[in-house]
């Protein structure tokens, strides 16, 4: 993880929901009539963390009044997709679909101008670029093999998710007396439907997470309206970095970075200034990378509340963060052998410090590494 000591208890979690999962963005939602619980696209990283801090706090005894800094300390990583027993990650922003002179689609591949000119596209939403990667294919996409993508409008072949179908929920709350809804008592819920279309699959959720102690598997919450899943052991996992990857990796002058999680830099959606050396947290030895330019869609917004003053944070409202997005592509020069050190930091918290380093425990910026 980052800053975790090395007798801290590393778990590998896999989470199996039995509802549809609330993934709330940060719009108001009050009662009364007519309001609406809208859901992200998936699971922001500080949720999951939020689950398994009172996961842990539970099974520890902890005063969540007295013992919230040494919650707050605990780091996870993810979510990510899980199908079978395969990962999923988000669809690299450099995979672009365009429509050749003959109207036939053709799947791009975006790297960086030879003249060294930045490269930000925006996908439109009904593009055909599959939402979620496994991790075979993200793999064969970071050495720079062929890929087969799905033609338009057809259900994605093995190894592709499209984006999880929405779950949305009418309630009211019931006058016992009158037996009639209550006025401006009603409201709605969009969860994420976690089964797959025309399946018996069911999206799981991997994560991994360091601790003081172990936490046993359990029931637990996760989200809005507190949608139980169950927090199984997940070590047949494969979070390590592919072999092929680390082969294409040592000796490569150009590196490539693919965010799994959203990630903050300080000045906004890139690590360092177009041009400038950058060496990715936790590479102590280097390398040192020249960032030769992105891929990436618009900023999401990350927010909060905190129920009480921790680690020299108010209580209230958290400020807002604007995060490059999952999926996001940058792209590097590099000494000739440096890359193999990225090896090591496959899915790992590249995000710049802040808050003390919360959104880095938070599990904001796991990271992928490739060529390009």
């Amino acid at each position: 993880m980052t800053s975790q000591t090395s007798n801290s208890a590393l778990q590998h979690w896999l989470i199996t929901p039995r509802d549809p999962l609330v993934a709330r963005d940060g719009r108001p939602f009050l009662a009364g009539g007519g309001s609406r619980m809208k859901s992200l696209d998936w699971l922001m990283p500080s949720v999951l963390a939020g689950s398994f801090r009172s996961l842990y706090g539970t099974q520890q005894g902890s005063d969540f009044a007295t013992d919230a800094a040494e919650l707050m300390n605990i780091e996870s990583a993810g979510p990510l997709p899980v199908v079978g027993n395969e990962l999923y990650f988000p669809a690299p922003a450099n995979c672009a679909a365009r429509l050749d002179a003959t109207g036939r689609l053709c799947y791009e591949r975006l790297a960086p101008g030879k003249d060294g000119a930045m490269v930000i596209t925006t996908l439109e939403a009904e593009e055909p670029v599959p939402t979620w990667w496994s991790r075979a294919n993200l793999e064969r996409w970071l050495t720079r093999r062929a890929v087969t993508l799905p033609a338009p409008r057809q259900h994605p072949p093995g190894g592709y998710l499209r984006q999880l179908a929405r779950d949305p929920r009418n309630h009211v709350r019931m006058d016992d007396t009158l037996r009639k809804g209550k006025e401006e008592m009603l409201f709605e819920t969009v969860g994420l439907d976690m089964s797959l279309p025309a399946s018996h699959e069911v999206v799981r959720l991997a994560a991994r997470t360091a601790a003081p102690k172990s936490v046993q598997a359990s029931l637990h919450t996760l989200g809005g309206e507190r949608r139980t899943v169950h927090w199984g052991v997940g070590c047949h996992l494969p979070w390590e970095c592919p072999d092929a990857v680390k082969t294409a990796l040592t000796g490569a002058e150009r590196v490539c970075m693919v965010l799994a999680t959203p990630a903050w830099f300080s000045i906004g959606g890139f690590p360092v200034e177009h041009g400038s050396e950058w060496t990715p947290p936790g590479c102590l030895t280097g390398p040192k990378l020249k960032f030769a330019g992105a891929c990436l869609d618009r900023w999401v917004a990350v927010s909060g509340w905190a129920m009480r003053p921790v680690n020299g944070a108010l209580a209230g409202p958290k400020p807002l963060r604007r995060l490059a997005p999952a999926g996001s592509v940058y792209f590097f020069t590099c000494k000739k052998g440096d890359g193999e050190i990225l090896a090591t930091r496959w899915l790992q918290i590249v995000s710049d410090d802040a808050n003390g380093g919360q959104l880095r425990r938070d599990g904001f910026g796991l990271a992928l590494w490739g060529v390009w």
